[in-house]
């Protein structure tokens, strides 16, 4: 990218930047939270695979709560209602997904 600023002051100057690779992605497939915790994004329902019996707590970027529920087994789904970023909080361990 390249950017000139150009007036009294420097009517010359041009900043070069490093380029910078963005990616998008549509959907979260096989993140891992933290070491036996994975996740899986099928539409807008988030699965969770993890240790029996950890809480499953998910925000909204806003900080509030959308969903929350107790693992049966090693396994747990809560529905996203609609698009946007999330904090997934797993027992001890969070991270943050994008739900498009």
């Amino acid at each position: 990218m390249v950017c000139a600023l150009l007036n009294e002051q420097f009517p010359n100057l041009t900043l070069y930047t490093n380029p910078v690779n963005v990616t998008t992605v549509d959907a979260i497939r096989g993140v891992e939270v933290a070491e036996g915790v994975q996740l899986t994004l099928e539409g807008r329902r988030l699965r969770v695979e993890a240790e029996a019996g950890q809480q499953l707590t998910v925000y909204n970027a806003g900080g509030q709560q959308v969903g929350s529920v107790q693992l049966q087994g090693r396994t747990g789904a809560i529905d996203l209602a609609q698009p946007g970023v999330y904090v997934v909080r797993c027992g001890e361990k969070a991270t943050k997904i994008v739900v498009k």
